[in-house]
């Protein structure tokens, strides 16, 4: 693994529509898939650093409005991976 893509979610079908844009812009793969309650939905994808970057800018532009936040973390350490596993 060599980036993990972070992204948050206001809505189960607008995390779909996120998830099929980001899946579709770039060779990444869904990793987890969380609902948090009250209507937030959490994924998880990873991949090669410059195609989480390029699927996260897919979905800011397919899910405008329902994307709550994004992030990218670029090589992560193996304890926080075990640790988002876990989660």
């Amino acid at each position: 693994m060599k980036a993990l893509g972070l992204m948050e979610f206001l809505g189960y079908l607008p995390a779909v529509d996120g998830l099929d844009a980001a899946l579709k812009a770039a060779d990444v793969r869904l990793r987890s898939c969380r609902r948090d309650g009250g209507g937030l939905v959490s994924l998880l994808i990873t991949g090669e650093v410059s195609a989480v970057k390029a699927s996260l800018s897919a979905v800011r532009g397919a899910a405008e409005g329902a994307l709550l936040s994004a992030s990218v973390i670029a090589r992560p350490s193996d304890q926080l991976a075990a640790m988002i596993e876990r989660m």
